[in-house]
């Protein structure tokens, strides 16, 4: 049976209340966040994994305003040994969710004065792994893919184009600029500047501005949907009249995610997700000889950690790599020498 536990709650503590306290301090943490500026997934993820802290104390009979270094160090440790119900670990990206949750509560704590220092601070946390996605298309594929949704006059049916045409748009936009969709679904017209190539982004990761910048080609995209737009305004988008794309995050990424895994499959590629995008063009930049610190402009890292992952090579192009540049390659005419 499939286990309808989030992977993000590690099993141990469940049956373990928060005391009234507790969960007075967590309403008023969440509330907090909220006027800080928090977005809303992010404190839709928040509220998934700051309880687990004041279980986890609960159990160990520990009172919030009594969490130590010694503490954050246990609590880390309780995470790693914590297993999902089918005996497998928990990545370090599910644990570093959780450990930055509780330090996050900790600050709040610190601030109402209840804790001097977040002990958070004080310890080393988790390092949360990256890598690659598997599957990453290479430029060939993603042209054909992008190719699919630029013929959208060949769908069936006028709201089958209309559609068809907002994700060829969004997907343009995307692989142009590399941005997150979370950053995507919240443009608005005027964030635009399609004389200079440039979007701004007006809260990225962090709460942070940044411009991302467009291809030409992007460019011509975008230019020919603002003038289109008003026509694709329907009922269905007035919800989020304002926004570039008129919709809600979870909807416009339900319906890209939708339509990219459908045409991606149809070629054979297997599953593509939106944020593939992203990752393409890290990818596909380094491979062009872009340097890794302008990539790390474009895609808007804070650090170029991030950004080295792209460094990562599949196997198949190493094989191509080997076959151009060893010097025992095979050469055409080989098998006819001395004939």
């Amino acid at each position: 049976m499939e286990n309808s536990r989030d992977d993000r709650t590690p099993p141990d503590g469940e049956n373990t209340t928060p005391s009234l306290d507790a969960a007075k301090l967590l309403s008023e943490f969440y509330e907090e966040e909220h006027l800080r500026g928090r977005r809303p997934d992010s404190l839709t993820n928040l509220k998934r994994s700051a309880p687990r802290f004041l279980r986890w104390l609960c159990t160990e009979g520990i009172e919030p305003s009594e969490v130590t270094a010694r503490t954050a160090l246990a609590y880390q440790a309780a995470l790693l040994e914590s297993k999902k119900a089918d005996g497998a670990a928990y990545s370090s990206r599910t644990l570093r969710f959780h450990v930055d949750a509780a330090a996050a509560f900790c600050s709040f704590l610190k601030r109402r004065g209840i804790l001097f220092a977040n002990p958070f601070k004080e310890i080393r946390r988790v390092r949360t792994e990256k890598k690659i996605p598997r599957g990453l298309l290479n430029e060939t594929k993603l042209d054909a893919l992008l190719d699919r949704f630029a013929r959208f006059d060949e769908a069936d049916g006028i709201r089958e184009r209309i559609l068809t045409y907002r994700a060829h748009v969004a997907a343009e936009l995307l692989y142009a600029t590399g941005m997150r969709m979370g950053e995507a679904v919240l443009l608005r017209p005027d964030d635009l500047d399609l004389d200079r190539g440039l979007v701004r982004i007006r809260e990225g990761k962090g709460g942070r501005p940044r411009d991302a910048y467009l291809s030409s080609f992007a460019v011509q995209v975008l230019r020919l949907f603002l003038e289109l737009r008003p026509l694709l305004m329907t009922e269905q988008y007035r919800f989020h009249p304002d926004r570039l794309f008129g919709m809600a995050r979870l909807g416009f990424n339900d319906f890209l995610n939708r339509r990219l895994n459908r045409e991606s499959a149809a070629l054979g590629f297997g599953r593509f997700t939106s944020h593939a995008f992203r990752h393409c063009v890290g990818y596909h930049l380094l491979r062009a000889g872009c340097g890794m610190r302008n990539i790390q402009e474009i895609l808007g890292h804070e650090a170029i950690g991030s950004t080295e992952i792209y460094t990562q090579v599949d196997k198949e192009d190493l094989k191509a790599v080997l076959d151009k540049f060893h010097p025992r390659k095979w050469r055409k005419g080989d098998e006819t020498e001395g004939a």
